[in-house]
């Protein structure tokens, strides 16, 4: 849904910069469908990963893994 997407990135993603580096609208709608797909799997208990070296990304992803690797 778009409208939401872009409610997400101007309320969230903006504020998460960090110097020069800030979480773009890609990284975003990622970050949104993880979510999704943790809330649609909900009941088999599942755990939603992002695979990604982005450590920014990483941060963002429903389940946060104790030792993730960023390359």
């Amino acid at each position: 849904d778009f409208p939401q997407l872009l409610e997400y990135f101007a309320n969230k993603s903006v504020v998460q910069c960090q110097g020069r580096k800030c979480i773009g609208l890609v990284d975003t709608s990622t970050v949104i469908q993880a979510q999704r797909l943790k809330d649609k799997r909900k009941s088999l208990g599942y755990k939603v990963h992002i695979w990604t070296k982005d450590k920014r990304l990483k941060e963002n992803e429903p389940d946060l893994e104790d030792n993730p690797f960023l390359g």
